[in-house]
């Protein structure tokens, strides 16, 4: 399913897994455990742009706190920023996002 700066505050309280960046094919995925036996992956295709911090300002946590979106500004695209409950953000700015899961 695609999406575009769409509503994922569905996301709040999912459990950061992993992140993968294919960089030959310009795809960062991020994926996260939102129920025991239920797992969503983020992906962004066409991506110029991926930023991460882990220095746990607020404490180690491996939860979604807020996510955000913006206007790209180098591929016409989006930014989505995932805010992780230990105050971290994972940054993405890609041409087109989708999501795949529940």
């Amino acid at each position: 399913m695609s999406i575009e700066s769409g509503d994922t505050s569905w996301l709040h309280d999912a459990t950061l897994l992993g992140l993968t960046v294919d960089w030959k094919d310009g795809r960062a995925e991020v994926t996260f455990r939102v129920h025991p036996d239920s797992l969503v992956r983020l992906v962004g295709q066409g991506a110029v742009r991926v930023s991460v911090t882990r220095d746990q300002p607020w404490g180690p946590s491996d939860s979604v706190n807020e996510i955000r979106w913006s206007n790209g500004v180098n591929v016409g695209g989006s930014v989505l920023e995932i805010e992780i409950q230990s105050g971290d953000v994972i940054l993405i700015e890609a041409r087109q996002f989708s999501i795949d899961g529940p």
